[in-house]
């Protein structure tokens, strides 16, 4: 069973699965990539690893009823599912919205970085080859990146990967960032300290270009953030910094797979092995506030889809991504 009511409002987990935990949590509001706003409140989140749930959305949940009037909802970020499921399902005790469901891709690890590159068409991997080869020319001759994984290290990790993410059209776009404060470094060191974080940063004449956040679940390493500075966007850092860390990982063999997270980008596609389908799904309560939510953001999500039929707006919408992450170099 459940903590008790004043356990869940402290913040603690549930006392019988400490996958679960009280959270203020984000439900973002966007035009496709753009994000316009976001609506904040507490709701119950599942913290452990995704694929450990299983690929039933109404599987067993804590109830509802067991939380504390403060909290509208669970939230299950990436839930494992069999295909597409409805946006939008009334039940007895709760509404379970599906926020947005898409692919999880993965690279298994297994074998070696020689032969995983044999996946690719001779073409490609020439064009991978000659990213690497542009860059280190760039560079000296020498490619400058660094893994980062002690506890003493993640405060001039997290300052560099800052410094690249406030450049970035993840965090301009999306408010999908490094983030910030004092607080998020003290959970960076403790997770450092229980040996699950591992951090890259790509360095070019000194300065960090490109960054990655990945967390360890078991033989899974799942990358959580990433990023680059879009000054050197024709230097393809991002890619550079996948191609290099993927090699580590196959050398170092701690894990078996690499999950590169959820998101339809292409160059997902282009360097998983494997795929998913998950959704991000909330179970709220019914009450008026709730349903309000729900029907605002998929009121939004259908006008965002009507749109982008329409002739023309692909230009626009690209218009648009190049001008928010170029703007502050104006």
């Amino acid at each position: 069973m459940p903590a008790s009511v004043e356990t869940l409002a402290a913040g603690r987990p549930f006392a019988a699965d400490r996958r679960w935990r009280v959270r203020d949590v984000r439900m973002k509001f966007g035009f496709g990539s753009l994000l316009l706003w976001s609506a904040r409140f507490r709701a119950v989140q599942y913290e452990g690893a995704w694929d450990a749930l299983p690929p039933d959305p109404d599987e067993p949940l804590p109830a509802l009823g067991d939380c504390p009037p403060v909290v509208r909802g669970i939230l299950v970020n990436s839930h494992p599912v069999e295909g597409r499921i409805s946006r939008i399902a009334l039940r007895r005790s709760y509404i379970r919205y599906s926020a947005s469901q898409c692919r999880r891709f993965f690279i298994g690890l297994d074998g070696s970085f020689d032969e995983y590159m044999l996946r690719f068409s001779p073409k490609r991997r020439s064009e991978l080859r000659r990213k690497l080869r542009v860059f280190a020319e760039r560079s000296g001759g020498d490619i400058h990146w660094r893994e980062y994984r002690d506890p003493e290290e993640m405060p001039e990790f997290h300052r560099l990967a800052r410094e690249v993410s406030a450049k970035s059209y993840q965090e301009r776009m999306s408010d999908a960032g490094m983030p910030s404060g004092d607080t998020f470094v003290g959970q960076l060191r403790h997770m450092a300290a229980d040996g699950v974080v591992r951090g890259h940063v790509l360095f070019l004449a000194g300065r960090p270009v490109a960054y990655q956040y990945c967390v360890a679940h078991g033989t899974m390493i799942e990358g959580v953030r990433k990023g680059y500075d879009p000054a050197f966007r024709h230097l393809s850092p991002g890619t550079v910094l996948l191609l290099l860390s993927i090699r580590r990982l196959f050398r170092m063999g701690e894990f078996r797979v690499l999950d590169m997270n959820r998101g339809e980008f292409e160059y997902k596609q282009t360097f998983a092995t494997a795929h998913a389908w998950c959704a991000d799904i909330y179970y709220f309560r019914w009450t008026f506030r709730n349903v309000l939510l729900i029907l605002g953001h998929t009121a939004l999500d259908l006008l965002h889809a009507t749109v982008a039929g329409f002739p023309g707006v692909g230009r626009w919408k690209k218009k648009l991504r190049n001008l928010v992450r170029y703007g502050h170099h104006s």
